[in-house]
């Protein structure tokens, strides 16, 4: 019986939302589906991946740079593009190479940035999506109330635009709300991966450095 009711209401809902409650629907659909990809992609392990981690380590201390430098260039993860672009840089000195990985990681989290940026878009839609339909809804009932022509409005009519704006503002917070809460967390996400990627980068191209010095350190034969 429960079930039932519960079928019921959803069906009452869906009818008093209208094409506003439709949109709302196809919105929940993208964000949800959004929200999966940025839990797929927007992962530490995703940005340094830990077998790149290793296979740069052993490349440089084994001095094949060539290696570590072809590793970051078949890859496209954050710590991927830090490392090449040191790398690219380092024959103009060790300062010019930290500096383009800097420049390059504000680029990667503004593209990263961009990407949650549209889940802040839809926390703000939410409520404001909402708010037209408790106008619209309101018109209605007072459209109903206007067009009596001094006979008794008819109460179902009255209680349908009501039921109108609140079924959709409510619908527009319930939207709101989770996408205000997922933006917070992965605006998090990539701050925790800018951090570990910048430091493992760090660490990646003074070892490379310190194993070139070694390297040409070495006597010839």
């Amino acid at each position: 019986q429960r079930s039932g009711s519960s079928v019921i209401t959803r069906r009452a809902a869906l009818r008093a939302s209208g094409p506003i409650g439709v949109f709302l629907v196809f919105l929940s659909v993208y964000f949800t589906a959004l929200v999966i990809r940025l839990f797929i992609e927007y992962r530490v392990t995703e940005a340094v991946p830990p077998a790149l981690v290793e296979k740069l380590e052993a490349a440089i201390r084994d001095k094949k740079f060539q290696e570590a430098y072809d590793l970051c260039r078949d890859n496209d993860s954050f710590l991927a593009r830090l490392v090449r672009s040191g790398i690219a840089n380092l024959p103009a000195g060790r300062a010019e190479a930290k500096e383009a990985m800097a420049t390059t990681s504000a680029e990667i989290v503004t593209e990263l940035e961009m990407k949650i940026s549209y889940l802040a878009t839809i926390g703000t839609l939410g409520p404001m999506i909402g708010l037209v339909g408790t106008v619209w809804g309101m018109i209605e009932s007072f459209r109903e109330i206007a067009t009596a022509a001094g006979a008794q409005p008819r109460p179902d009519k009255v209680a349908a635009g009501i039921s109108t704006a609140l079924f959709i503002t409510l619908e527009g917070v319930t939207l709101s709300v989770p996408a205000i809460f997922f933006f917070a967390f992965f605006r998090n996400r990539v701050a925790a991966m800018t951090i570990e990627a910048n430091r493992v980068a760090d660490r990646t191209l003074t070892s490379l450095v310190a194993a070139a010095k070694t390297t040409s350190k070495q006597p010839t034969a």
